[in-house]
């Protein structure tokens, strides 16, 4: 399972700075680019608590290897793109193949580990993630200069090939499933809704998710803005700034899970400060010799709070509520990314690269003002206790 969860997030980390570059060569830093970002996002948005509740339903590992030969497939597209409208076009499509993606994922996880097993491994899951953002980008950006961009599109279709080999060995607990949802559609949402806010402690996770997660939508436009404005360097060098993060973000992820559950709430605040320190401080550096360092650290502190906050949240959902809750988790994470995207091109490629870290290291800070019990328990020695076993 590692394996293919590797090789889904290698493949969509090429294909987000494959398509980044891609976009930013062809149409530039604008609406038409920002827009071909959003499309890709706009499906799971819209339909993420529909696939979550068929994935709850169904086999998740059929739905995960569906999710992955759909964007497998999709990707393809731009090799045929010649306008923006095309690009767009098959940026909808990718968002569209991959929106059962997410959820069965996190569903298969749950039913093939004990929950012991999925706390533990949590942190290698996330260090595989971020170990497909170092290389994924490396990979992007050599093709793009040595090859040229639309082989990376080729390469993630057949890395969806392997993600779907490696699942074949998997069995996933068929009691884990759970059962229809009644009330038709808005039945489903508001199911999904339910399991995100009537536990205080995932709601402020989440809503800390949603808020981060603008800058991280901000950031796949002030990256290629940093390197151009600040840098006087080139797009085609938008691996080497991901792929510093994401050798942090491994670091963080295998450290997190050593944090006992009862000081999970007070690393993470911790943690969020340090971060945001970071950011503001990455605004007032000019070349790329302080970038590096400064966004490895930047990773490590994602890569640590990401992990705490899956842990924390795992905890307190049942194994059959994972998918779920994920499914409207992810499509609100996107829309925060769409937000975070919108205002990046809303600001333009002179304003992005001059204020865009300051204003992420806002949002970063901004949860520890509107997540009153998780900071509540960060100054106490209250334990931190699961909920929802059994």
């Amino acid at each position: 399972m590692l394996a293919s969860l590797f090789c889904t997030y290698l493949g969509s980390s090429i294909t987000a700075t494959a398509s980044t570059i891609f976009l930013v060569q062809r149409f530039g830093v604008g609406a038409s680019s920002g827009l071909a970002l959003v499309l890709q996002l706009l499906p799971n948005l819209l339909l993420g608590p529909v696939a979550g509740e068929m994935v709850a339903r169904v086999n998740p590992k059929l739905a995960a290897m569906t999710g992955s030969i759909g964007v497998g497939v999709a990707v393809l597209g731009y090799l045929l793109v010649t306008q923006s409208w095309q690009a767009q076009l098959v940026s909808l499509l990718v968002g569209l193949a991959g929106v059962i993606g997410t959820p069965a994922r996190m569903s298969l996880r749950a039913s093939v580990l004990t929950p012991d097993r999925l706390r533990s491994s949590t942190g290698a899951i996330v260090a595989a993630e971020r170990l497909g953002l170092v290389l994924g980008p490396l990979i992007a950006t050599t093709i793009a200069v040595m090859i040229g961009v639309q082989a990376a599109f080729v390469l993630e279709f057949f890395l969806a090939l392997v993600a779907v080999v490696t699942l074949l060995g998997l069995q996933p607990r068929a009691s884990d499933r759970g059962t229809p949802t009644a009330g038709g559609l808005r039945g489903v949402y508001r199911r999904a809704w339910q399991l995100m806010t009537r536990d205080r402690v995932i709601w402020e996770y989440s809503l800390s998710g949603f808020i981060y997660l603008i800058g991280v939508g901000i950031r796949r436009l002030l990256f290629p803005a940093a390197l151009i404005v600040t840098l006087a360097s080139s797009e085609n060098r938008l691996g080497i700034l991901v792929g510093a993060m994401a050798v942090g973000g491994i670091v963080g992820g295998l450290i997190a899970p050593r944090v006992d559950i009862e000081h999970i709430d007070r690393q993470f605040v911790l943690q969020t400060c340090v971060e945001m320190l970071v950011w503001v401080a990455l605004g007032f550096v000019s070349s790329l010799s302080l970038y590096l360092p400064l966004l490895v650290i930047a990773g490590v502190l994602e890569g640590f709070t990401t992990t705490l906050y899956f842990i924390r949240v795992q905890d307190r959902l049942r194994p059959k509520e994972i998918g779920r809750y994920f499914s409207l988790m992810s499509p609100m994470s996107d829309a925060s990314i769409v937000i975070g995207v919108l205002i990046a091109s809303w600001l333009g490629l002179h304003a992005l690269a001059d204020y865009g870290f300051w204003i992420i290291g806002a949002l970063i800070g901004a949860p520890l003002l509107v997540c009153p019990v998780i900071v509540r328990n960060a100054l106490t020695t209250t334990k931190a206790r699961p909920r929802g076993r059994g």
